[in-house]
């Protein structure tokens, strides 16, 4: 039997000021389970170089919005054997109500809001991370 690495997943931990200026993560409600969940992909070597890069470039595909790379915040290993790269924003982003307004629905995310606490999301992973970046304050 031939043993395969897995391909990692990044995950975009996108922190973002509201109009009304309240700060949470923005996460993205996905089509294949109706829940809500960070902006993620699979990273792809022909594409990316890091999994910063490849949880930015996900984040675009998703929401629409480019924003530079962040930084390695927490990783796991869930019991599908994926390993997740979660990655932190690192710079703050701003969103405005033309933003909001402007924004469509993708192929992979249905709507997208700003989790203001911690909740739980459809991937117990996720929900750990959000409690994570919540509870030591990464903001």
């Amino acid at each position: 039997m031939k043993y395969q690495n897995p391909t990692p997943v990044a995950v975009q931990m996108q922190a973002a000021w509201t109009p009304d200026h309240e700060r949470g993560l923005i996460v993205i409600k996905r089509p294949d389970t109706g829940g809500w969940a960070f902006p993620a992909g699979y990273v792809e070597t022909d594409l990316d170089d890091s999994a910063e890069s490849a949880a930015a470039r996900e984040f675009a595909e998703e929401t629409g919005w480019r924003l530079a790379p962040g930084a390695l915040f927490h990783s796991t290993i869930i019991p599908s054997g994926h390993i997740l790269l979660f990655v932190r924003s690192t710079n703050n982003f701003q969103l405005n109500r033309r933003m909001i307004d402007a924004w469509r629905p993708t192929s992979e995310a249905l709507e997208l809001r700003v989790a203001l606490s911690p909740e739980d999301l459809c991937f117990p992973a996720h929900a750990e991370a959000m409690r994570l970046w919540f509870d030591n304050r990464h903001w």
